[in-house]
């Protein structure tokens, strides 16, 4: 069965864990999920594998690039 990709919003609201909780399962710093979270960094190659490994792919690498993308100040 597929994994339906959603934002890490999404994911964190669905499961109901605190960006605490959640740094803490991948083993990031919770101010890594909170950049994440507000758009203002793209994840590295290694935090982004962790994330989609504790979220079993129900997060993809496009959904956190996406929200640092949306966050972009237009021309």
């Amino acid at each position: 069965m597929l994994a339906v990709a959603m934002r890490l919003s999404e994911y964190l609201a669905r499961n109901d864990l605190s960006p605490e909780t959640f740094a803490a399962k991948v083993g990031v710093h919770p101010t890594t999920i909170y950049r994440l979270l507000n758009g203002t960094t793209i994840p590295k190659r290694e935090n982004m594998k962790k994330i989609i490994a504790a979220t079993m792919g129900e997060v993809t690498a496009a959904d956190l690039i996406y929200a640092f993308t949306q966050r972009a100040e237009p021309a």
